[in-house]
């Protein structure tokens, strides 16, 4: 491997046990988000899964902070283990994680058939095929009153996504809600479906969205590469690569994952790095594998389930963004120049997702015994805490400041890292941890932190409301009797109606934190066509009539032969 790059392994954990150990699959080469070099060099062999402890303490502790909890008991309880899983807290935004065969309640939760019933419930602008147009590679919606005819045939030549079903079909979102509370994040699934043969399923780019993909049915090979430093092209988002006229090209040295995703399979994707997929590749070396034949002629079905930090602005690069604003003073580098143009150390730490979640749970641990020595004092003492009605709300009464704490020493540390000479301390020379409190105090950054808090509550309610309310129904009545020949209502329409309030909700939350209304219009509902209530059509510019989601590609599916291999 080349001089001046660092190896990190990509994991697999065999989790139908939940005490199976994590194996070194592939490596990783440092790429632009990791932590730093000496974070990277470290080659991990074999290390505990799901290791038990104080974390999921913590973690319920974590789950105060965020909202109700709402429980649909076993997806909820698969990824709830991931989350709690130190090493998967410690992965998260570094390196992708595959859980292979590890999710069986996944095998078959959701096939076709399921996509006919779920079909009514989805408006045309929310599901989408990749389409070739003015030289870049789009998303084309469907008409408003589509059915699952178009849908099958449109298969046939490119994968299709039925965007926010989580939104919009009530079986996806008890699914959607329970990632919400497992995660304790905000949370946007889509459902993706390919016929097998695919040569170009999805074009190599990026996403927003850090993203666990659950395979349900059928096979698809996926192949993951390390992100290349915002530098190189500081004018293009590197969360958004790849889409539109941006055609980004693969480099083998820079290959972390080549692999087949079959139904139960789970992998974990930072956001930010590049992949590309297929259903050409698919086939089993593996002699023991009695149900490959079968599951390689089935359309590939898979939940994605985007945990969504970096489009509600909830990490580092937002906050310092707030902060700088709310004192008058420029967010460019030097002046003048975009985050991009940083080192991809700094960039990428400037992007890590706040502490908030399950990734407050690691902060959050301290907290366990600060509450519990409150909650004694304060019973003796009669003070304002030792008052308050619950448990957890004395819990919370000493978490919070903590979190809060944590969130602007942790600003304040990667703003002087980003721009050493902007914020030098010349009476420490700049490298001190009294200089993390210095400018926390100088830019009231745990104002600011408790400001993030609120908005990261704001967002996980509206969007506990809209699963929901969506999971209650209702549920489709069929159209000609219930038999062979019956069909559904389209209620499209009627999706966007109920939904598009609290839709607008999101667009005013995240509004307020971009500077753009007062805090006392956040939850007035007021002005759609923002980032929530137009996220279909927020990710990229797209020509008139495309659906932005990018990620996909037209390209004609291979004639099918047998002994296909499975790379």
């Amino acid at each position: 491997m080349e001089r001046g790059r660092a190896l990190l392994a990509l994991v697999l954990l065999d989790a139908s046990r939940f005490g199976a150990s994590y194996r070194v699959t592939g490596t990783q080469p440092f790429g632009a988000l990791s932590r730093g070099p000496q974070a990277a060099r470290r080659h991990l062999h074999v290390v505990s899964a799901f290791t038990h402890g104080s974390l999921p303490t913590a973690f319920d502790l974590a789950s105060e902070l965020g909202t109700l909890p709402v429980a649909t008991a076993s997806w909820e309880s698969f990824l709830k283990h991931m989350c709690l899983d130190p090493q998967f807290q410690q992965n998260w935004g570094r390196k992708p994680v595959k859980f292979e065969a590890g999710f069986d309640l996944a095998k078959g939760a959701f096939d076709m058939e399921d996509v006919k019933l779920a079909v009514p419930y989805m408006p045309g602008q929310f599901t989408a095929h990749g389409v070739e147009a003015q030289g870049g590679i789009y998303n084309q919606p469907f008409p408003e009153d589509f059915d699952f005819s178009q849908l099958e045939s449109t298969m046939r030549d490119s994968t299709v996504v039925l965007l926010n079903a989580g939104f919009c079909v009530p079986e996806v979102a008890a699914v959607a809600q329970a990632a919400l509370q497992a995660t304790q994040l905000p949370i946007w699934l889509n459902i993706y479906l390919t016929t097998p043969g695919l040569v170009r399923s999805t074009q190599l780019h990026t996403d927003k969205q850090d993203v666990i993909l659950v395979q349900t049915t059928g096979r698809k090979r996926w192949r993951v590469y390390a992100p290349p430093a915002p530098s190189v092209s500081p004018w293009l988002d590197p969360f958004a690569r790849g889409k539109g006229t941006d055609a980004m090209e693969a480099r083998e040295e820079d290959l972390l994952v080549d692999t087949v995703m079959k139904p139960g399979d789970v992998m974990y994707i930072p956001a930010a790095f590049p992949h590309v997929t297929d259903t050409v590749n698919v086939a089993s070396s593996s002699a023991s594998d009695s149900d490959s034949e079968e599951e390689e002629e089935e359309a590939s079905v898979h939940l994605t389930i985007g945990v969504d930090t970096h489009l509600w602005g909830l990490n580092y690069a937002t906050m310092r963004e707030v902060a700088l604003r709310r004192k008058k003073q420029t967010a460019l580098i030097n002046g003048n120049q975009n985050l991009n143009t940083l080192a991809p150390e700094a960039w990428g730490r400037l992007h890590e997702s706040l502490p908030l979640g399950f990734l407050a749970a690691p902060v959050l641990s301290q907290a366990l015994q600060d509450a519990a020595a409150a909650g004694s004092a304060a019973g003796s003492a009669g003070s304002a805490v030792g008052k308050l009605p619950r448990p957890s709300q004395r819990r919370a009464a000493v978490s919070e400041p903590l979190l809060v704490r944590a969130m602007a020493l942790g600003c304040a540390a990667r703003m002087r890292s980003a721009e050493p000479g902007r914020w030098a301390n010349p009476a420490t020379g700049g490298s001190s941890d009294e200089d993390d409190a210095a400018l926390a105090k100088e830019l009231d950054l745990e104002a600011v932190a408790s400001e993030m808090l609120r908005h990261y509550r704001r967002v996980l309610r509206v969007q506990q409301r809209i699963h929901v309310d969506t999971s209650a129904g209702p549920h489709l009545d069929p159209v000609g009797g219930g038999g062979a020949g019956s069909s559904f209502e389209p209620r499209g329409r009627a999706t966007l109606e109920r939904i598009g309030p609290l839709m607008d909700e999101l667009d005013a939350a995240m509004d307020q934190v971009n500077g753009k209304l007062p805090a006392a219009d956040a939850t007035a509902g007021a002005g759609g066509g923002g980032l929530a209530g137009n996220k279909a059509g927020a990710k990229s510019k797209e020509p008139a009539g495309a659906a932005s989601k990018g990620g996909f590609s037209s390209a004609k599916k291979k004639a099918a032969k047998g002994g296909r291999k499975r790379k």
